[in-house]
């Protein structure tokens, strides 16, 4: 009898599976159920998601509102239609603000422009675009590149895996490096994340930490996560250590900044040695913004900038080295075009890609990237068994 009541449950089961996967999408579309809204078509598609997204966008021309379980009052409008995204962006942007739920999800970036609004969004929008358009910020980037991160940090380590045969990340390398790149446009000073034996570093943990309570806020019920957060558990537990640690991290280098002006080191922009936000804000920022900073705007400011930079930059350049090694006749366009541009010794020093014989069975085929003597080794699989990778790239 017990056996009986099994086996139907597990029929009935089986039987109600496959009914939500059937009707989880009506015309290409997900299904708003009762209740539990579209949640079973992000349930079935959950491994290829960023692929359902761009077809229900298709089959919806451009734009489609979703709708999450109904306790949670999530809804999302998706839009690829470069119209709407003109209207939203430029034409009637006082139109969409981003509201309280917004500035309590990115709370992280404090008062700095990402969570504002209206008039504050302008003022603080002129001082960010006066900054990225001052050419210390051009020349900046330029050196930090290719002195400071290249020739200190990426050069050396690549030296060092290669001689011990260390296989490292690719896109954590790329991650700390980048993540260097963007304290010293935003403070200054040089966390020092891309160094060999690839050291601990708090703010470059505080960061990552910070980045995925936001996701976890966006997807969690308001209630729940709030509860979390009064309770000290979960992700919030997370986020309650990462924003003390970005917190010190920044007043530090803020003081810092502050005893430098303070002494005249460094003083003016036009010193060659020395440009980034935060002296732009203490030098200039006040007089463009219409009144005295305050240091939460500043740094709000600053998150953001570390943000922007160092994970859009190093999920790009991880693809990149990923597509190319899949791609042979492109790796060899690029090298011939290098070996046509450089002089002859110096394009002999860099090579970059060099075919491999197959890769064990568990692996696939394998290619490696050499530069300075350096080698990394791009895996067939997406999803390595050494290192998981949230965000889609492995190498192992």
């Amino acid at each position: 009898m017990v056996v009986s009541i099994a086996f139907v449950e597990i029929l009935l089961a089986i039987t109600c599976f496959l009914f939500l996967r059937r009707l989880s999408f009506n015309d290409g579309l997900p299904w708003n159920w009762p209740i539990i809204g579209m949640l079973p078509a992000v349930f079935f598609n959950f491994h290829r998601l960023h692929e359902k997204c761009i077809d229900v966008l298709e089959r919806s021309k451009g734009t489609f509102k979703g709708k999450g379980v109904w306790f949670t009052n999530m809804e999302v409008l998706l839009t690829s239609d470069p119209i709407n995204v003109q209207y939203i962006m430029s034409k009637s942007l006082s139109n969409y603000p981003k509201g309280s739920d917004s500035k309590e999800i990115f709370e992280i970036v404090g008062e700095g422009l990402f969570n504002t609004d209206h008039d504050e969004w302008r003022k603080q929008r002129k001082m960010i675009h006066a900054f990225l358009n001052h050419q210390g910020f051009h020349r900046v980037t330029a050196e930090t590149f290719g002195v400071v991160n290249l020739e200190k940090g990426l050069v050396p380590v690549l030296d060092h895996v290669s001689q011990q045969d260390i296989v490292v990340d690719l896109q954590d390398l790329f991650e700390r490096l980048m993540f260097d790149v963007a304290c010293i446009l935003a403070t200054g000073y040089d966390p020092c994340c891309l160094r060999i034996g690839f050291p601990q570093v708090p703010f470059l943990k505080a960061m990552e930490g910070a980045c995925e309570v936001m996701l976890h806020r966006h997807i969690m019920p308001r209630s729940i996560w709030k509860l979390q957060r009064w309770l000290g558990i979960g992700k919030e537990k997370i986020h309650s250590h990462a924003y003390k640690t970005i917190d010190l991290t920044l007043t530090k280098y803020l003081s810092m900044k502050q005893e430098e002006m303070s002494r005249g080191t460094k003083l003016k922009d036009e010193d060659k040695e020395d440009f980034d936000m935060l002296k732009f804000f203490l030098t200039q920022g006040s007089e463009i913004y219409g009144k005295t900073l305050t240091d939460q705007i500043m740094k709000g400011n600053l998150v953001g900038l570390i943000f922007g930079v160092q994970d859009t930059t190093s999920i790009a350049l991880t693809w990149l080295f990923w597509l190319i090694s899949k791609n042979p006749s492109v790796e060899t366009k690029i090298r011939e075009e290098i070996q046509a541009t450089f002089p002859s010794k110096e394009g002999e020093k860099l090579q970059y890609f060099v075919n491999r014989e197959e890769g064990s069975p568990s692996k696939g085929p394998e290619v490696e990237f050499v530069g300075t003597n350096a080698t990394l080794r791009v895996c067939d699989q997406p999803w390595g068994s050494q290192y998981e990778n949230h965000r889609g790239i492995s190498t192992s």
